[in-house]
This record gives structure tokens, sequence and C-alpha cells, in this order.
């Protein structure tokens, strides 16, 4: 606090006119309206003053009010400081201490916590986090500046050392006692076997959890359909046959009314095509991954025929596989009962 501001003594009445002091930065203003107000600020530096119509009071009629621009200001928006209560207590630290000095120094880190959100939050607009995995990102930065990678004694460890402080290890109790896990850090230095920590974890569910594979992800990817429309062909102008009859579509890969499967996940795939060619003509089909020919059946009969074909393809999110036939005056394809099919299912999951 500057010394100048401290040593002015000011005496207001009611209807006097604001007094403003400045140094540096730091503005003090004295003003008396219904009591005395007295007022502190780096934010606003405004010397000025506005007028307020407010009624008069048990009378009749209205009075004009000199108020500084500064309270006014305070007054509209309160400086953001609502918020940063409403910031500060939303994850506050419980803590209890007979040391004065140590509840401002929690205040302390605490404002600096939420000071340092709005600054990343003003600096990064993209991939925000919210203010728990904020907080969390700052302990991890700091555990790690104490974290020790020494391997203990015996058997190597797979798993990295978790992260913590050299030296501190807060263990609880664990209830379940039909679980009885070993934690790499007390289990030796404990007769308790039943110990919950940051290295084993609370319950059975939690160690399935962390096997378990994203809901989110289909596993299981299979689809079937049947073309019932009646021939198609000769001079087939839509490329793509059109299966429009679905009898199973796991995973909504397939669009009956495009006649293509696109992929929901990448991974190895299966597709088998069968139709049966139109008595009287010929017929070639083409297998498409996305807009590549990988195969085709050809065929010169002129008669029923009942032809099959099963393909592995590797295919990227996103990718699709179809079924085309070549427009000609000889191609075309018997489009009714079961005899022409289009199917296909994930063998694995992943890029290849």
């Amino acid at each position: 606090m500057p010394k100048e501001l401290l040593q002015q003594n000011i005496k207001l009445k009611k209807g006097d006119d604001p007094v403003f002091m400045q140094s540096g930065n730091m503005v003090a203003c004295a003003w008396h309206d219904t009591k005395r107000l007295t007022m502190l600020s780096t934010i606003d530096t405004n010397l000025t003053v506005d007028k307020e119509i407010r009624s008069k009071d048990h009378a009749s009629g209205h009075r004009t009010v000199e108020k500084p621009v500064a309270v006014a200001r305070y007054n509209h928006s309160m400086a953001g400081v609502d918020r940063f209560d409403q910031m500060l207590g939303t994850y506050q630290y419980p803590h209890k201490s007979v040391k004065w000095y140590h509840t401002l120094y929690h205040r302390a880190r605490e404002t600096a916590l939420v000071n340092a959100y709005i600054v990343y939050r003003k600096a990064d607009k993209q991939n925000i986090l919210d203010p728990q995995r904020f907080r969390q990102h700052i302990i991890n930065g700091l555990l790690e500046h104490w974290h020790s990678n020494r391997k203990r004694k015996g058997r190597p460890s797979i798993a990295p050392l978790p992260l913590r402080m050299t030296g501190q290890h807060f263990p609880d109790k664990f209830e379940n006692k039909k679980y009885k896990p070993d934690c790499e850090v007390c289990s030796d230095r404990k007769r308790e076997h039943f110990i919950a920590c940051n290295v084993v974890p609370k319950t059975v569910s939690d160690e399935v959890e962390k096997r378990t594979v994203n809901v989110g992800i289909p596993t299981v990817v299979a689809f079937q359909a049947t073309l019932t429309t009646g021939r198609i062909g000769p001079n087939y102008a839509s490329g793509a046959i059109k299966f429009n009859r679905v009898t199973l579509n796991i995973g909504n890969g397939y669009n009956p009314s495009t006649g293509k499967f696109t992929a929901p996940i990448a991974g190895l795939y299966q597709f088998t095509v069968t139709y049966l060619q139109y008595n009287g003509y010929s017929s070639y089909v083409r297998l498409i991954k996305g807009s590549t020919a990988v195969s085709q059946i050809l065929a010169n009969h002129k008669k029923y025929d009942q032809l099959t074909k099963t393909i592995l393809v590797t295919l990227t999110k996103g990718q699709t596989f179809w079924v085309r036939l070549e427009r000609s005056s000889s191609y075309a394809v018997y489009g009714a009962g079961r005899y022409t099919q289009f199917g296909g299912f994930l063998l694995s999951a992943g890029n290849y």
C-alpha cells in the first residue's frame, strides 16, 4: 500500500464531492452516499464522476447524485470478483490449522491456480481442459519433479513406478478381503495385506474396467443384404448394386440406399458376393474398395448361372466397399428371391 494513501485522513458528509487519490497504478476513492464508502482499485483508474438520478426519500421529485465512475463499473460487473469466488470455491481444498499464515498460504495457492487457469484458457482455445483436469496436470507436473525412477531390489517390474513423491505413501484399509492385492510399495513393510493406495485398485471391478474395450467402439461388425427389386440391366446406369433388403446390419455399416458398406472401424474384413446371372445375358461384376476395383466376376454362359466370390480386404475407418455391375447391353443380373446377396463381417480390428 503506498504510504501517501495511508497518511490521508478524509472526513466526508453526505452530499460532499467524492475524493480521489492516486499513487502509481493504484487509485483510492472516498465517497459518502447513504454511508461512507472507500475503494482501492488497480483495475479502474478513472478519476471522474457520473451523475445518477434517484427518487427523493419520502418526497416527490428527483435528486441528482454524483457517483464515481469506478464505483459504477464495479457495481455493474464486480470486476470479476463474483466469478473468481465461484471458481475458487468449486474445488476448494479443506484445511484446518492453528497457524494464521497457513490460511493465507492456502488462499494464495488457490488464487494462483485460478489465475493460471484463466491464462491457460486464453492461450489455448482449442483443447481446453476443465478446471479439475487442469489441476490434475499441475499436480502431476509437481510430482514428476520429485518422482524417482530408482528400481527396487528383487524381481524387475514390467510396469513403470507409480507417479508419487519419493518416500510418500498413504495407504488405506482395503474392505474387500476376498481380493488380496500386494502393493509394491508397502506390501513388504506392512503386516496387513488389505491395502488400497495409488498402486493397487480399490475393487476388482476397477481392474476389470482397465482391461475392457471402449464402449463407443464396436467390436462386432457384420451385415447381410439381398436384392429383391427384380432384374437389373442391361445398360444398368446406377453402377452400385443396391441390395435393398437388409437382414443383418450390426454396426450400421451398410447403407441400402447407396448399396455401399462403410467401415465403422479400421480392420481386416471378409466380403462375399453371390448373384444369379439372368437368362440370355452375360454378367461382369466388380468389387470396389473406395473407388478402386480389387476383384471381378465375369460369366458369359447366357443362362441362369449362380456365381459367388469371397475376398479379404483391409479397410480404414470410413472407407467404403461395394459391388458394381458394369454397364452394357449384354450384362444383366436376376434380382428376385434370395439368389443375389451381399454380406461381410469384421475379422480383426486394427490398422494393417
